[in-house]
């Protein structure tokens, strides 16, 4: 963490599907306990080294503790430490038809969001789309008005990097196609 922020960064995700798998045969309620006391130790680790821990919940098929924001809030008000707190993955939200509006109900627990469109591919390069409109109205809701980085498949990054960010931009201002929304079609 003190390297992150020797980097300039200001929050690390803790989002490894593949650390926090539970095994099977594992009660899961006491993973998630464990979860909860990992998450108390590292609160004020990384108050100390100025940072902030983002939660990230992953969709089923690729973590089986953690699987919706309204999952990680729980942990989020569990934990109750301000160093601890929530990302949102629309990616995975839209995988496990997620509500939207469990990103508005984290409100100021959200401190960084992701972002990737149908087949995890660059927004605005997929074969339709997910609900962004939907997802950028839910964010405003939540109060939410911080960082959104794109996380997925890029074919040519330098060619594709404009085009997304003015899609997202649109899609922002509640301009364009509203997609195909995380709780159904």
């Amino acid at each position: 963490m003190r390297r992150a922020k020797a980097l300039g960064g200001e929050i690390v995700v803790l989002g490894s599907g593949g650390a926090r798998k539970v095994p099977e045969g594992f009660d899961k309620k006491r993973a998630l306990e464990q979860f909860s006391e990992l998450c108390r130790e590292l609160g004020p680790r990384a108050a100390e080294a100025g940072v902030t821990i983002a939660i990230e919940p992953l969709n089923s098929k690729e973590d089986n503790l953690i699987n919706s924001v309204a999952q990680g809030a729980q942990i989020v008000d569990a934990v109750a430490h301000p160093n601890i707190q929530l990302l949102a993955d629309f990616y995975h939200m839209f995988e496990d038809r997620e509500p939207t509006q469990n990103a508005a109900d984290a409100g100021k627990r959200l401190k960084h969001t992701h972002l990737a469109d149908l087949g995890r591919l660059a927004p605005g390069f997929a074969e339709g789309e997910a609900d962004f409109v939907g997802f950028f109205a839910a964010l405003r809701a939540a109060g939410y008005d911080k960082r959104c980085s794109f996380e997925g498949k890029t074919h040519d990054l330098a060619s594709q990097a404009a085009p997304l960010l003015a899609t997202m931009r649109a899609r922002y201002a509640g301009e364009g196609e509203k997609g195909r929304g995380g709780e159904g079609e």
